[in-house]
């Protein structure tokens, strides 16, 4: 983004140059300027300032196209890398939830571990994993259903806890993993 504001700065200043100075080609000149009686420093001032116009629009030009790959290019070189999203606990249910993320290969993997009082577990149908940017809006929502034939749900029973880990991974953009800053779950 800085490339194309200093682009559109430099843009500018060549076009008011430009307006300034006009431009016309070498041969153009003398015929012109004969007319205006201008001396040789005006003359030769007149030249400089021109091609200066348009060398300063020239590189404004290229600092815009910069600004504009460098825009565009794709995620793919977001280093493959895990993200905690730390824990988060369910008051309705009773249940603490734990997250982590991981971008690779244009996939989301994910692993939520789920520990909780056995009973709050005996009517659950499935889990919903909301992810949200910074200000709480929602990027993606993760439907997890709850059933003894999910082969993404391994579970621990001890002391009358229960301790669920579900694990998965889902296409997702590079730019939206990005904006993932936090997340929350619904048990129902």
């Amino acid at each position: 983004m800085i490339y194309n504001i200093i682009g559109l700065l430099l843009d500018f200043i060549g076009v008011i140059l430009l307006f300034r100075f006009g431009i016309l080609p070498d041969n153009l000149w003398e015929h012109i300027l004969m007319d205006n009686e201008m001396s040789d420093t005006d003359i030769k001032k007149h030249k400089i300032w021109s091609k200066i116009a348009l060398i300063t629009i020239i590189i404004g030009f290229g600092f815009q196209i910069i600004g504009t790959f460098s825009q565009n290019t794709p995620f793919s070189s977001i280093p493959a890398k895990s993200n905690d999203l730390g824990f988060y606990f369910n008051q309705t249910t009773q249940i603490k939830g734990h997250l982590s993320i991981k971008f690779e290969d244009e996939k989301l993997h994910y692993q939520l571990e789920l520990k909780g009082p056995l009973n709050n577990y005996k009517d659950l149908e499935g889990f919903k994993i909301q992810l949200e940017d910074k200000d709480g809006f929602r990027i993606l929502q993760i439907a997890v259903p709850y059933n003894s034939n999910n082969e993404n749900i391994s579970s621990l029973i001890s002391n009358n806890s229960l301790t669920l880990i579900v694990k998965g991974n889902l296409s997702l953009k590079p730019d939206e993993y990005l904006k993932i800053k936090k997340w929350n779950f619904t048990a129902g």
